[in-house]
Order: C-alpha cells, then sequence, then structure tokens
C-alpha cells in the first residue's frame, strides 16, 4: 500500500451562497401579525403617519393575532366608520407576503377606489416596510396600479365589485374583500370560489362599516362559528361593558354637529356607575378594553355561506 501520509491536508471544502439561497434558508422569526406590525410596518396614508403603533388602534390587535392562527380561515369585520378595518387588512396582506407568500387578492367596491389603495396606500406601505422592501423585485412594472409582485413570488392582484373576469380568472389563497355590503352577491361568490384551490390554507377577510341587519357583513358576524365583541373597560369603575348609543347624551337645545364635537357638548354613561365619561375617558377605556366572546360557547355555520 502507498504511504499518502506525506500528503498534506485537504482543506474543508467551502462553497458560497447567492444572496437568493441566504434569504431562502434564513429562518424567519414566529412572529405574528400584531407583532410584525408594530415591529415593521409602516403607513403613509393616516392621521398618524410613520411607523405603525398597536396603541392607536387596540381593539385590532386581536383581530391580527385571530387572522395569524393558523387554523382561521375567515374573518368577518364589522365596525364603525374610520376604525381602520382596511389597514388592519392591508397589515395581514404584509404579514402573509413577508412570512407565507402564496397568490392574493385585493377586492375593493369599485376600480378607482382599488387603483388609489395600491398607489396611496399598499406601495408606500411596501416602500416603507424593511422586510417588505427587502422582496421588492428591480422591475418597476411589478408595483402597478393592478398587480403586485414581490421577489418571493407573491402575487396580488386588484379586482373590484363588477370586475367579473378577474374575479373568475384565478386560483387564489389570500382574499382581502373591502366595504362588502357595496358589492353584487354575485360578485361575492365568484370572488369566494378563487379560494376553492387553496381549500386547506385559504383565508379571507370581508370587512364593512355596519350599516343594516340585512347587509351582507353584518349576516356574515350573526352566521360565524366564534364572535368576538369588544367591550371597553370604564376608567371609574372597572367594570367592562358592550357600548350603546342609548348612553350617549348631549347637551340640551344642542343639534349643531359642530358643537356636539366641541369637548363637553356631548358624553357617555356608564350602564355600571352612572360616571360619564368625556373623550379622555373613552380613549382610556378603549385601552383597557377586552374582546369577549359573545355568546361563550361555538357553534357552527353554515358551510353555504
Amino acid at each position: 500500500m502507498t504511504d499518502a501520509s506525506w500528503l498534506p491536508d485537504l482543506p474543508a471544502p467551502t462553497f458560497r451562497l447567492l444572496p437568493g439561497e441566504v434569504a431562502v434558508f434564513r429562518a424567519r422569526a414566529n412572529q405574528s401579525a400584531a407583532v410584525w406590525a408594530q415591529d415593521e410596518r409602516h403607513v403613509e396614508v393616516s392621521p398618524l403617519p410613520g411607523p405603525w403603533d398597536n396603541e392607536v388602534t387596540p381593539y385590532l390587535v386581536g383581530l391580527m393575532e385571530l387572522y395569524s392562527q393558523e387554523h382561521v380561515r375567515e374573518l368577518f369585520i364589522a365596525g364603525g366608520s374610520q376604525s381602520a378595518k382596511t389597514d388592519m387588512m392591508h397589515t395581514c396582506w404584509g404579514w402573509v407576503a413577508v412570512h407565507d407568500p402564496g397568490p392574493a387578492l385585493i377586492g375593493m367596491q369599485d376600480r378607482d377606489t382599488g387603483s388609489e389603495t395600491l398607489s396611496d396606500r399598499l406601495i408606500p406601505m411596501i416602500n416603507g416596510t424593511p422586510s417588505l422592501r427587502a422582496i421588492k423585485t428591480r422591475n418597476p412594472d411589478d408595483l402597478s396600479m393592478r398587480r403586485l409582485r414581490l421577489r418571493n413570488g407573491m402575487r396580488t392582484y386588484l379586482a373590484w365589485a363588477g370586475s367579473e373576469g378577474r374575479l373568475a380568472s384565478k386560483p387564489i389563497r389570500y382574499g382581502f374583500l373591502d366595504e362588502v355590503d357595496l358589492w353584487p352577491e354575485s360578485s361575492i361568490r365568484k370572488a369566494r370560489a378563487r379560494f376553492r384551490a387553496f381549500s386547506d390554507s385559504y383565508k379571507v377577510i370581508e370587512a364593512c362599516t355596519s350599516s343594516v341587519e340585512s347587509g351582507r357583513i353584518w349576516q356574515a358576524r350573526n352566521l360565524a362559528q366564534v364572535r368576538l365583541d369588544f367591550w371597553p373597560e370604564c376608567p371609574h369603575c372597572g367594570e367592562c361593558h358592550k357600548m350603546d348609543f342609548a348612553n350617549l347624551q348631549w347637551g340640551e337645545g344642542v343639534v349643531d354637529p359642530a358643537k356636539l364635537s366641541t369637548k363637553g357638548s356631548a358624553w357617555y354613561i356608564c350602564p355600571s356607575c352612572v360616571e360619564k365619561w368625556d373623550e379622555e375617558d373613552r380613549n382610556e377605556a378603549v385601552r383597557r378594553a377586552r374582546q369577549i366572546h359573545n355568546p361563550p360557547e361555538v357553534w357552527h355555520r353554515s358551510e353555504e355561506h
């Protein structure tokens, strides 16, 4: 046998990964949508533009945590006007784009509103949020008024009520449908049919300002398997309750909305301790609020919905 002891030791084999391979192998942080938003999200169109702050809209945190759960498939959000429902959907879109990309559909009530949403909100959000900016492509056409495409394979399409072809032509995993009470029922059905190809992993959010009990969003709320109400906690007595318009009062003879908005012209009465809430009390009550299962038991909703 030939003696090879005189040969030098070979160096350990080494190789260098390309940047894209490094991104694939890098472990992603196991964080919820709410945590991701607090750490990363940038807001452009807002009374408070800049970094997202969960304390500004604490009632959205629980909803974002729910969306982050693997077993949650559908969220129906019935809320008041200008309560950041759309921003919450955009946060969830950004979270899946970074953590679990797949084909997505953003549905708005009309084409102009959809185009403005992409140009004024989502594209600035991508540019201002570090983890989204890191997966932008170099092609400027990939961030257009009709479609968003990111480097990790996340593709997002815009549709609107009445855009039958766009609602019916693509398999979709993630759906974000806004102001659904303004959609024809046929458009809702066509949009929801897109999720069948991902029956084991799809996620859908439908949101709308509550208007009438016969509307799409209120009917969906009543049929949900789990229903959550947001109950503020009185800063005076510590009791939680569901807010009721009957407890809102204002000065006698005051009918001018401008005067009603003046501090002290209107107030809310706590049904437990009968203390008057001013604006500061209301904000504190919302910060302390809890999400209440209503009713506490869980039941199955119709499979046809």
